[in-house]
């Protein structure tokens, strides 16, 4: 039996479901025949009495039984294990009927008819020991996340199975951390025509093919918060490089599966706080690469750019994209909301809750040293150059003015 698909927790859940289909309307002798059958083939080292000390908990076996073909293949040895006595009561149907809806299952996988003649417990046991994998599925509701590695990586897959691969996801195939082959959504069969990045590695042997599986979430993502983790020193003019920090809101969705399991999840499927955490990095250094473009190319209009979120927002968003997108990912969403450098002065007119409501003291560059400096200064910082008289908002106030003649506001 494959290690990596009866590992001792589901080795343990399946012998414990096992025992509690035979025992509901008796242990008949074959049945206890067949669950230590079991128990000694996946290796398991517990006593009979023991796999009934508790009742058995089916949210427990959906967590444990982690595929939707390990359940159907857990309902079908518990279907054929009530045969081993050479009957089937309405107990045990009831039982089959329950257990299926549990573990999300039709009624079909539950009663499918079996062979008259029954079912020897050796014959139960080498069924479950010699399946191969028939049913690719991920089931996202019970399991949500960006990346989900299929669970049985080394168990032998059927030549002519059916991957199924739902809206909203897509399946890549991979071999030693390269990607040979990805799928949208669908239901494909496992056959060389399908998978030829596969087929062209030679893995099909017997009527079966052994590889790895990821499926990938191609859906919108909830839109997630960024900052720069270091202040981005920033040349504003001919000053000095000043530090620059900045934070704001970001929504991804992945387009190229592919591309994207190749940064990140080569070596195992990142949680989904590690990928947003991982993609949150990746914007910020391009942001900062962004800003120091956008600083070079506009000169001293960059800190009337700084000013304007919106308008910072949309140009660092059309340069950030591109780089994104080599990675697999579609940047839906960008916002900065906050903007700091060493001359602003933070006032707050909202609850800290409602970020966009923050104004900072509005910088405009020095005449002389194009050094940024606030409005409200009377002398550069840096030179010592007089500063005209100018607005909150930015605007240039002519001598005496009570009044600004941009914005309307008392000076």
């Amino acid at each position: 039996m494959d290690p990596t698909t009866w590992t001792p927790r589901r080795a343990l859940v399946f012998a414990r479901g096992l025992y509690h289909v035979a025992v509901c309307d008796g242990l008949h002798p074959r049945e206890t025949a067949a669950v230590r059958a079991f128990c000694a083939r996946a290796r398991l080292d517990v006593a009979l009495e023991a796999l009934g000390a508790e009742p058995f908990d089916f949210a427990e076996a959906a967590a444990a039984l982690d595929s939707p073909w390990l359940r159907r293949v857990f309902v079908e040895a518990c279907r054929r294990l009530v045969q081993v006595d050479g009957q089937v009561t309405p107990t045990e149907r009831d039982l089959l009927r329950s257990m299926a809806a549990a573990l999300g299952l039709g009624e079909a996988v539950a009663l499918a008819p079996l062979p008259a003649d029954g079912v020897s417990p050796e014959e139960l046991v080498e069924w479950i020991a010699g399946l191969a994998v028939d049913l690719v599925a991920w089931d996202e509701d019970a399991r949500p996340a960006v990346f989900w590695d299929f669970p049985h990586p080394t168990h032998p897959l059927a030549d002519g199975g059916s991957l199924r691969v739902e809206p909203a996801q897509a399946l890549v195939v991979h071999r030693d951390g390269a990607v040979t082959d990805v799928l949208g959504p669908g239901e494909h069969r496992l056959t060389r025509d399908t998978l030829p990045g596969l087929a062209a590695c030679g893995e099909w042997r017997d009527g079966t093919v052994r590889t790895r599986l990821t499926f990938v979430a191609t859906g919108p993502q909830p839109p997630w918060r960024w900052g720069t983790t270091d202040a981005i020193p920033i040349a504003f003019g001919d000053g000095a490089p000043a530090p620059v920090r900045a934070f704001g809101r970001f929504a991804l969705r992945i387009v190229d599966a592919g591309s994207a399991f190749a940064r990140f999840a080569r070596a195992g499927a990142p949680s989904p706080d590690d990928f947003r955490q991982r993609a949150g990095r990746m914007l910020s250094g391009r942001f900062g690469a962004a800003l120091a473009a956008l600083a070079a190319e506009t000169g001293p209009d960059f800190s009337r750019l700084l000013a304007d979120l919106q308008a910072l927002s949309e140009a660092a968003s059309a340069r950030i994209a591109p780089g994104l997108r080599e990675a697999g990912l579609d940047l839906r969403r960008f916002h900065v909301e906050n903007v700091t450098t060493p001359f602003d002065v933070p006032r707050v007119t909202g609850t800290m809750r409602q970020t966009r409501s923050l104004e900072v003291v509005r910088l405009t560059p020095c005449d002389e040293c194009l050094t940024p400096v606030p409005v409200t200064a009377k002398f550069c910082p840096k030179c010592g150059t007089a500063r005209r008289r100018a607005c909150a908002c930015g605007g240039e106030l002519p001598e005496r003015a009570k009044f600004c003649p941009d914005c309307g506001k008392a000076v």
